[in-house]
């Protein structure tokens, strides 16, 4: 049986100085940057018209994922606490 930590994810309040942080710092390199919104998003979120930016960063040995998500909606209404904590998970792949 193969295992492995597919990737991670955090919710940053500033996108551009994270991505500072860790392609600059950490010499991670991104492999995706798309801007979210619409239906599909805010179910997944059950936030209605929510709407980010996630980041997929990857490692320069292995194949572990760093996933970054700034939330521009809902930010009124809506700790940054409460976001954070629908975000942050690690996901796991499992072969055989």
């Amino acid at each position: 049986m193969t295992f492995g930590i597919h990737h991670t994810c955090l919710t940053v309040s500033n996108m551009e100085k994270s991505l500072t942080f860790y392609k600059d710092g950490l010499g991670l390199e991104i492999v995706k940057d798309v801007d979210e919104q619409g239906e599909r998003l805010s179910m997944e979120t059950q936030m209605e018209g929510a709407h980010n930016r996630l980041v997929w960063l990857k490692t320069s040995k292995g194949n572990t994922l760093v996933e970054l998500l700034q939330y521009f909606h809902p930010v009124e209404g809506l700790s940054f606490r409460r976001q954070m904590l629908r975000c942050r998970h690690a996901s796991y792949f499992v072969s055989g």
